[in-house]
């Protein structure tokens, strides 16, 4: 995963008209005040979102509880073996030595959408 060059000016930008939008919003209808609150909360979490290495801790995160939770066995240490050695869910492997704030990898898991049904009766997803 590439971050697209010109991504972070684009979301800054968006981010002053929106700013520009509610503070106007709110100056005609105090009642939405509140909105500016939301949008600084919002605004934050979106700048996180412009740095991958941000992006690899979640996918840590999410592996590290669903083993806790026993959806990932103990075996299934970095997909070595392509049956996932008793996992019920997959979750692909941070390729520790590219992840930087604008270039992410992960390993490449095949599958198939959650919409293909033909494929989740093939596999006996319990829907």
């Amino acid at each position: 995963k590439v971050q697209h060059e010109k991504i972070a000016e684009i979301m800054e930008s968006d981010m002053v008209a929106f700013r520009r939008i509610i503070r106007f919003i709110a100056w005609l209808n105090p009642a939405f005040e509140s909105a500016k609150i939301i949008l600084k909360a919002w605004q934050n979490e979106m700048l996180k979102e412009l740095d991958f290495h941000n992006e690899a801790d979640n996918i840590r995160t999410v592996r590290r509880n669903l083993r806790k939770a026993g959806m990932i066995s103990d075996g299934d240490r970095d997909y070595a073996d392509t049956t996932y050695q008793g996992s019920q869910v997959v979750v692909p492997r941070v390729v520790e030595e590219f992840v930087g704030r604008t270039v992410f990898c992960m390993s490449f898991v095949q599958g198939f959408k959650i919409t293909d049904l033909e494929q989740m009766t093939l596999f006996g997803v319990d829907r």
